[in-house]
């Protein structure tokens, strides 16, 4: 099923999903638009069986700004608690996705830009888009998947389980 995206482009290639973050003007800024649809990405891949992986990457010369200030300017302070619990679902459903979610941050990660690859269970950094391009291939690899641990727990069973003798 074609689901159409405003903003996010969706590379489906199972038994790994790449989410690029795409508003590469302004920095991927996670707007609420954004991130109302990458929670709803992230439910959707995550309930998908033959989906094992999940990449986040941004469009651009960055990963995330962190919060789309110019919506957060034309608010009151009702408007900014909405936008932060939005944010809040977002973070949970990394949190909550039963695959490994691998950041894949280039450039900037700033604010909620840094807390979403935080969130992650894994980040794979550079300073070079091609770098992180390349590794995102890692993640073909076959990951066994753990439920109802906290997202460090879930990350070193995955790395005793070999993940570090592909990073080599």
């Amino acid at each position: 099923m074609a689901v159409s995206l405003n903003y996010l482009l969706v590379k489906d290639a199972p038994p790994a999903v790449t989410i690029t973050l795409n508003r590469p003007e302004q920095l991927n800024a996670l707007s609420t638009g954004l991130m109302e649809e990458l929670t709803a990405e992230l439910e959707r891949q995550a309930a998908r069986p033959e989906v094992r992986a999940i990449v986040l990457k941004g469009a651009g010369r960055a990963f995330s700004a962190g919060h789309d200030l110019k919506e957060m300017l034309q608010g009151n302070l009702d408007d900014e608690r909405a936008i932060f619990a939005v944010c809040n679902a977002l973070m949970a459903t990394v949190q909550s996705v039963p695959v490994p979610v691998i950041a894949a941050p280039h450039g900037i990660a700033t604010a909620a830009g840094c807390q979403l690859v935080a969130t992650c269970d894994l980040a794979i950094a550079s300073n070079s888009r091609s770098d992180v391009e390349s590794r995102s291939s890692l993640v073909r690899i076959t990951l066994r998947r753990d439920s109802g641990r906290p997202p460090v727990a879930r990350a070193s069973s995955w790395i005793k389980s070999g993940l570090p003798s592909l990073l080599a």
